[in-house]
């Protein structure tokens, strides 16, 4: 049983007596703009509008998970029964004992019985008995326009500088027990809640607006909660208290694998599984009572993350997706929940060895044809290296040439042209030159083919394009 209550004050420095007030929900838009100060505004020319005509639209509508809708309509039609009364004044605050005046003729209110009875019979109380000793609404609701408002039936007196607590909605609404968990609250318990239904009745539905709310199981005070607005036919979540009796323990872990590899445009195209995995593990320690636990895990927003495990969800919000799991009085059970995206990742096709493309190939990432382009660039690139490691070779025995040159020039200064001496440097050093003019012409030779061999790479890479 919903009752919603408007605290309204006066503000003012006179009484109000017999007033009749109507309370306004929603947000119209509301300014202050100077008409007293003459304005001259310099007026620009401009063509003549055409407008294209405008094409009909359809617009999509949203289902509610659950079949809660459904649900609805049964709820309100098991609790409103024909033949129920009303008392014909509220009853007192819990907890105050109300003597019955002398003479008088009163309804008889949970409030007159003593404390241990009153927690006997919190036992034993159903929304129903709470709905027929909740107070009568004291106003009619309707839409006006595009706000929501709440005609008093009744006028209001109120004395300057004072306020009155008014009830404005009493109504049976559709709800049901569930633990709620989020990983995000930070604690291995779940909260203990109710999952309530705003019923879209035709001409009766009512726009529930942002506040606080005190829940009460029977006659007994749960917890508090607080909610947002509310508008007709859509549900809400509640969480009044932490539900000691039901623990948590979850594993999270995050893979990343390879899947396909390709060649295109001479970049090879890695196609990479992301997953996102978490697995949810509860324990209800109450021997008496099953829990339905809502989950509430978070949905990835950056990359095209798509729900992997379970297929679907319960529900489905903005921001999370919402699983169900069923616990026995003294049960447990588990719960895995897996999102994945694929990336595409471009590298260079040199940058991988044949070696680790085989290990791929054996996994069945990449095809035949793929792994004989590889085995070709990787035949290609060895023929590049034997050329420069044959252009290295040169390099160094043409600067050991140099370098013994240098010392035989510099021991003949020191000695007599005329010497035997003298004269076998003379035929070292013309062999020596004879050798260098082999060197450089074998040089030359070789850096041609390397280039020749790198411009061939480049261009078969170029326009390699292998599934």
């Amino acid at each position: 049983t919903l009752q919603g209550w408007a605290i309204v004050e006066n503000t003012t420095d006179q009484d109000w007596n017999d007033v009749r007030l109507s309370l306004v929900a929603g947000r119209p838009v509301s300014f202050q703009m100077d008409l007293y100060e003459p304005l001259y505004v310099e007026r620009a020319q401009v063509p003549v509008p055409v407008v294209a005509g405008v094409a009909p639209r359809q617009y999509q509508g949203t289902n509610m998970a659950l079949g809660l809708r459904d649900m609805v309509a049964k709820s309100v039609s098991d609790q409103r029964q024909p033949g129920r009364g009303r008392p014909a004044a509220a009853p007192a605050p819990a907890g105050t004992a109300v003597p019955a005046e002398a003479g008088s003729e009163r309804d008889f209110s949970i409030a007159d019985y003593p404390a241990s009875a009153r927690q006997e019979m919190a036992r034993e109380l159903s929304a129903a008995d709470l709905d027929a000793y909740a107070p009568e609404a004291a106003a009619a609701a309707g839409m006006v326009g595009e706000v929501f408002q709440y005609d008093l039936s009744s006028p209001v007196t109120i004395e300057r500088q004072r306020s009155a607590l008014i009830p404005i909605i009493t109504a049976s609404v559709p709800t049901r027990r569930v633990s709620i968990f989020n990983l995000a609250d930070g604690s291995q318990h779940p909260m203990r809640g109710v999952e309530i239904i705003n019923p879209a009745e035709a001409g009766r539905g009512l726009q529930l607006l942002p506040g606080p709310i005190s829940v009460f199981d029977g006659a007994a005070y749960a917890g508090d909660a607080q909610i947002g607005h509310i508008p007709p036919g859509d549900n809400r979540l509640l969480a009044y208290a932490v539900d000691l009796d039901v623990v948590a323990l979850t594993r999270p872990e995050h893979t990343s694998s390879v899947t396909r590899l390709r060649i295109v445009g001479g970049l090879v195209e890695q196609i990479v599984k992301q997953r996102n995995r978490v697995v949810y593990g509860f324990e209800n320690k109450d021997a008496a009572a099953p829990r339905t636990v809502l989950i509430e895990h978070p949905r990835l927003q950056h990359g095209e993350w798509e729900l992997a495990e379970p297929k679907t969800a319960a529900q489905t919000t903005p921001s999370y997706y919402r699983f169900e799991l069923e616990l026995a009085p003294k049960g447990s059970g588990t719960l895995t929940v897996a999102q994945e995206t694929t990336e595409r990742h471009t590298v260079a096709v040199t940058s991988f060895d044949l070696e680790t493309v085989l290990a791929l190939h054996r996994d069945g990432k990449l095809s035949d044809r793929v792994l004989e382009t590889f085995r070709e660039i990787s035949r290609r690139q060895g023929e590049l290296a034997d050329l420069e490691r044959t252009l290295g070779e040169v390099d160094r025995q043409v600067a050991a040439i140099s370098a013994d040159q240098q010392r035989i020039r510099s021991n003949m200064g020191a000695i007599e042209r005329n010497s035997e001496l003298y004269v076998q440097y003379m035929r070292k050093l013309t062999e020596q030159e004879g050798r260098l003019e082999q060197l450089g012409a074998q040089r030359a030779e070789t850096l041609q083919r390397l280039e020749a061999g790198r411009a061939a790479l480049d261009e078969y890479l170029r326009t390699l394009d292998v599934e």
